[in-house]
């Protein structure tokens, strides 16, 4: 048998019997694939699946509305603060004395610490009121569930 060519396999080749085989195997059509069974599900069930996946999509949108609502309250303060840094900046360049450039910089800092701490202190308000308000749907929900299970159970 000569020697095959670089990289490629040699193939031996098939015998009359087998020959014959592999063509009745690809002349005889295959067998359908099984057609899938459908469970018809009950309708309380599918309804229960159905209310709790519309209240977690609505509590997550709430959620992410929330979440824009402090990110847009944190970036007003970084801007408010970069604004003031800025005028600060300008000022401390016209300075005429080291005490006026002292003055300034003691200004600033103490604007933007007050600052900080206001708004800071209203950060746990603003998360508190969109935990709640994120909640609510999940809330509703569990309680339309429980009072369907005890309908059921009497």
């Amino acid at each position: 048998m000569p020697k095959p060519a670089r990289g490629r396999r040699a193939t031996q080749p098939l015998a009359v019997g087998a020959r014959k085989k592999l063509v009745a195997a690809k002349a005889t059509p295959t067998s359908a694939p099984p057609t899938p069974v459908v469970v018809a599900a009950k309708p309380a069930a599918r309804d229960y699946g159905q209310g709790a996946f519309a209240a977690m999509i609505r509590s997550g949108a709430l959620l992410a509305e929330g979440m824009e609502g402090i990110g847009r309250a944190w970036v007003g303060v970084a801007q408010a603060t970069m604004h003031d840094g800025a005028a600060t900046a300008r000022a401390i360049i016209g300075a005429k004395s080291p005490q006026q450039v002292l003055e300034l910089q003691t200004n600033y800092a103490r604007v933007t610490l007050d600052r900080l701490v206001a708004e800071s202190g209203k950060l746990p308000a603003l998360s508190v009121g969109v935990a709640n308000r994120a909640i609510e749907p999940i809330q509703s929900q569990i309680a339309a569930t429980v009072d369907r299970l005890w309908r059921r159970a009497a």
